[in-house]
């Protein structure tokens, strides 16, 4: 990441904080980035071919 960069896009998670800009403290070392996942209705659709 570089200083000041967007979040980025996981599909299936949302980040825990949109539209905040991240700063790796320590460049050399990963920086986190928390994300919850996306929980949908419950419902499954299941389309049959006949």
């Amino acid at each position: 990441m570089l200083p000041n960069e967007g979040v980025p896009e996981v599909p299936g998670y949302n980040p825990k904080n949109p539209g905040k800009k991240i700063t790796p403290e320590n460049p050399t070392k990963d920086t986190d980035v928390p994300y919850v996942p996306i929980i949908g209705d419950g419902r499954i659709v299941i389309n049959y071919v006949d």
